[in-house]
């Protein structure tokens, strides 16, 4: 289930730009497949990765669904702008289609033109593909209403977003608090909530593991009175099958509630902590992180009264084997740290870290992706009990 959008008025074509290779004139239309070759002679991404690129012009809140297949290497797609500071992701997918093919649902955020490159995950993979661009599927809402609990199943035939997804219209009153949970045995849920304006989704906020396991449990408190959407899908875009929903009034308190105990300070060592108290992590799971893209966001909670916390906000990102990232968090309000590792809350476990890397109190860590997969870049403070405003971003070191 979904909802209705507008129209497409949407154009991919070849465009004059002067940071653009020649080989990007390559124009494709909705409902269209071409075939093309990845060679020797085509231009490399920062990667090493051979490309063959094509410009992409829409509007606001165009929403398409792109897939690049192959039978000669591991496709990627990447999707974002070439300017005078070089190229900028703003999407990139591996195998979100079927085996090792690539799939992007893509809504484009302004005008202007943007570039789809055709590439391979993996440096002097080459060979034949085929790339094609169509509508994303929009199908009707359902709706659902505080106090009900619903059946539902993503499948076949749902709405393409990051995945299938299914959209559900419910009510609110400004100042109401609900709490909206999500629960499968067959694949982990995600919720989002959204406001539409326009024909366009804009999420408002959304929830991965708050629940039993790696269900979902979302609390929302309606800044105005209005219909919104409750969004489930997979998390990162990937599940199908049966799931529970359903929404309760009030704040529930997290099953989950992303508290983790360290038993050491900073420095490594407890001498002259024997009577301080515990470190105690509270945060929550804050969505995905793109390649060349800014995530502004807020690290806030109640402190602990038995224990010093550290409030800290998890990000997915998905790596090729061999990348090396450049992770920057930079604030005015906090002494920023950041990690990077595997899974999220408790189950998370830290690869690399850095405090002062950056300017002043920013962290700065550079990060050579041990092997392809999805991974957790926390972002938490160097000293307990801080909440502020922070900027993270990520980009391709050299």
């Amino acid at each position: 289930m979904n909802h209705p959008m507008k129209g497409f008025a949407f154009l991919l074509a070849a465009a004059s730009c002067a940071a653009l290779p020649l080989s990007a004139q390559t124009p494709l239309r909705v409902g269209q497949t071409v075939t093309g070759t990845l060679e020797e002679s085509d231009p490399r991404m920062d990667d090493g990765t051979r490309y063959d690129a094509y410009v992409i012009r829409g509007q606001p809140g165009d929403r398409v669904v792109v897939r690049l297949n192959s039978d000669d290497f591991d496709a990627y797609l990447h999707y974002g702008r070439a300017g005078q500071g070089g190229w900028m992701d703003a999407a990139g997918d591996d195998d979100g289609g079927d085996g090792t093919n690539a799939r992007l649902v893509i809504t484009l955020d302004d005008g202007g033109a943007y570039e789809l490159r055709a590439s391979s995950f993996v440096e002097d993979q080459l060979g034949a593909y085929e790339i094609s661009v169509s509508e994303a599927r929009v199908v009707a809402p359902g709706r659902i209403r505080v106090g009900q609990t619903v059946q539902g199943e993503l499948a076949d035939g749902d709405a393409e977003g990051e995945g299938l997804e299914d959209h559900y219209l419910i009510t609110g009153r400004q100042g109401e608090v609900v709490t909206v949970f999500a629960e499968s045995d067959a694949f982990d849920p995600y919720l989002a909530l959204a406001a539409e304006e326009g024909g366009v989704l804009s999420e408002i906020t959304s929830d991965d593991d708050s629940g039993e396991g790696l269900n979902a449990q979302m609390v929302v408190t309606f800044d105005e009175s209005g219909e919104y959407h409750v969004v489930v899908r997979g998390f990162d875009g990937d599940g199908a099958g049966a799931y529970t929903l359903r929404v309760e009034t009030g704040a529930a308190e997290p099953i989950v509630d992303d508290e983790e105990m360290i038993e050491d300070d900073f420095s490594g060592s407890d001498e002259g902590y024997e009577d301080a108290p515990e470190f105690v992590y509270q945060g929550r799971s804050a969505g995905t992180v793109a390649l060349g893209r800014e995530v502004a966001g807020t690290l806030d909670g109640e402190a602990d009264e038995a224990g010093w916390t550290l409030f800290y906000h998890d990000y997915t990102y998905r790596a090729a084997a061999g990348e090396h990232l450049v992770i920057q968090v930079s604030s005015e309000d906090l002494d920023a740290y950041v990690l990077v590792g595997r899974g999220q809350g408790d189950d998370f476990e830290a690869l690399a870290e850095d405090d002062d890397g950056g300017e002043d109190l920013d962290s700065r860590l550079e990060f050579e992706v041990p092997q392809a997969g999805v991974y957790t870049i926390r972002v938490t403070t160097a000293a307990p009990d801080q909440a502020g405003a922070y900027a993270l971003r990520v980009d391709r070191g050299n």
